[in-house]
């Protein structure tokens, strides 16, 4: 592996100093100069990469600031967080440096990504639409969970969101009390995200509803 890395630092920064010639229509050369300026992957891939712990369960688990494990679930702007940057990412948290920093002047905190599919398809849309959901049906019994499930199965999709689409009925499982819909894939949850208005939008007052 530290062979394979070395040969793809070395050629990063071969792209990045010398670049590439190219010939043009006019007989002209050129050369093409080549930066890095983002890694993408998953979190684990991302935090191994970088040199972090890959441990999720560790006190700073996370890329992008200092907050602790144990406040996680209690801060929620990004106003009350320690942001790591490119001066203190190594404060807490970095078992080893990150190999792309012998890339020219290539830091990994001035261009940080998410990793939409995993935080977000498979997180936070089925965390939110489950608790929304639930609060619909059981708290404020504006609909019932069997009338949602008629709407999904029989709802027309199109050629182009079939392949996408949620399962035909949905329910709820219990995670540490918190209601939340089974797993579905990336692609069915954001497919149930652009089509719930369409389903359950007739049944919910427009007005004066936070959720």
């Amino acid at each position: 592996m530290e062979i394979i890395f070395s040969r793809v630092i070395s050629e990063l920064n071969f792209l990045e100093k010398e670049g590439i010639s190219i010939n043009l229509s006019n007989g002209s050369e050129k050369t093409i100069l080549f930066k890095l300026v983002v890694v993408t992957g998953d979190n684990l891939g991302l935090q191994t990469l970088f040199g972090l712990f890959e441990s999720f369960s560790a006190n700073y688990f996370c890329r992008f600031c200092f907050v602790p494990k144990s406040l996680i679930n209690t801060i929620f702007t990004e106003d009350d967080c320690e942001l790591r940057d490119v001066s203190n990412y190594d404060k807490h948290g970095v078992k080893q440096p990150c190999v792309f920093l012998k890339v020219g002047d290539f830091h990994f905190m001035k261009n940080s990504v998410a990793d939409i599919m995993h935080d977000w398809s498979e997180g936070i849309i089925g965390y939110d639409l489950g608790k929304i959901i639930h609060h619909f049906i059981y708290v404020e019994k504006f609909f019932k969970l069997f009338v949602l499930n008629e709407q999904l199965h029989g709802f027309n999709y199109g050629k182009h969101e079939k392949q996408s689409a949620p399962p035909n009925s949905v329910s709820f499982k219990k995670d540490k009390d918190e209601p939340t819909l089974n797993k579905m894939s990336a692609s069915e949850t954001l497919c149930f995200l652009r089509i719930i208005t369409l389903l359950i939008g007739r049944y919910v007052p427009s007005v004066d509803n936070p959720h």
